[in-house]
């Protein structure tokens, strides 16, 4: 059986960590995967090494998030040359199941895979009505069954695709190492974009007089004037930079608290079930998917602001923080592994395949 995975982006997101930890999966079942995305960045080489087959994609080039009137006339321009490209691939490969591993490829992949089986995985929200409709319209084109990481991103889609064929699975994580934490280090992981508000988390750290870490880059090329926004903005204060890391449990070893300071259209991201796996506390403003799996004072801290969140955290007693370190640890063994992820991913896309 083959899976052709479709991917908008060939850098390393969360979406495209997701895609290769389903990757894995698709190996131990024995299936034929092809990957086909940007060669632009590392995506295609690491799944080359995981065994898959790769293909290489040419898209337009689109900013993150919300998307300029200029964006989305351009695209439509460039759809036609997306579908002859997704169209030679059916030829040569004849698919058994299509996985389009995000959005911006779904209107080419319900014009090039008419007919055929399709799973689409929404990992963020479609945040423009417009922009809504035209992706669940093709959707329903497709009669593709949809994978969302949480009810929030679910949302926009649910008017154009029946509820039986939407599928909420919170991303899962692998575990970082559990560990009791006393040291009031604070830090905040991820990509660094506007969206995820590393500006904010600096000038919350200015205020409380506190030294923090910020781990991650720049991995999408409309977050490198941002990056430089945020170090000047950091400069005199004691916070490092330390880039970004493949190996993500050493970060997390470092740290007590982690903010999460994403805009209210952040779905749940993976650096939550990281941080619990690692008795990590999550500092999360709330809104958008973040609020499905925070409690707050249960599980994590939900504030208004990173200010105010981070102002609570630090004043909470440590027996306090305790209890909430084995509740968040314990959600995590209990929803959040990387095994429960790969499991109901590959179950879901074998549903697809021709029995």
């Amino acid at each position: 059986m083959t899976v052709l995975c479709l991917d908008q982006f060939g850098q390393l997101g969360g979406a495209q960590l997701c895609l290769l930890d389903a990757l894995e999966e698709f190996q131990r079942r024995g299936w034929q995967a092809v990957i086909a995305a940007p060669a632009l960045g590392p995506l295609l080489s690491h799944a080359s090494a995981l065994g898959a087959a790769t293909e290489s994609l040419e898209l337009p080039h689109l900013t993150i998030g919300t998307k300029s009137l200029g964006d989305l006339k351009r695209y439509t321009l460039q759809v036609p040359r997306v579908v002859q490209q997704l169209a030679e691939l059916a030829r040569r490969l004849h698919p058994d199941v299509i996985y389009v591993n995000g959005p911006r490829l779904i209107p080419a992949v319900a014009l090039a895979f008419a007919g055929r089986r399709c799973v689409f995985h929404a990992h963020s929200v479609v945040r423009q009505k417009s922009a809504a409709v035209f992706t669940g319209s093709s959707v329903a084109t497709t009669g593709a069954e949809v994978i969302a990481c949480c009810n929030f991103v679910a949302q926009p889609l649910r008017p154009f695709v029946s509820a039986r064929r939407i599928h909420v699975v919170y991303n899962g994580v692998r575990d970082c190492g559990f560990q009791r934490k006393q040291s009031n280090r604070v830090g905040i992981v991820g990509r660094i974009a506007i969206q995820k508000g590393q500006l904010e988390f600096v000038e919350a750290l200015r205020t409380l007089h506190v030294s923090g870490v910020i781990a991650g880059d720049a991995v999408f090329e409309d977050g490198t004037g941002y990056l430089d926004q945020v170090k000047q903005a950091a400069t005199g204060l004691p916070i490092q930079f330390i880039g970004w890391s493949d190996h993500i449990a050493e970060i997390y070893a470092r740290l007590d608290f982690v903010v999460v300071a994403s805009d209210p259209f952040e779905a749940t991201t993976r650096v939550i079930p990281e941080a619990w796996s690692s008795g990590v506390i999550v500092v999360a403003l709330r809104g958008g998917g973040v609020s499905e799996i925070v409690r707050d004072g249960e599980n994590g801290f939900l504030a208004t602001s990173v200010e105010t969140g981070l102002r609570r955290a630090l004043a909470t007693p440590p027996a306090q923080l305790d209890r909430m370190r084995l509740t968040a640890r314990s959600d995590y063994e209990s929803r959040f592994t990387v095994a429960r992820f790969q499991q109901q991913i590959a179950d879901l896309i074998g549903r697809k395949l021709p029995h």
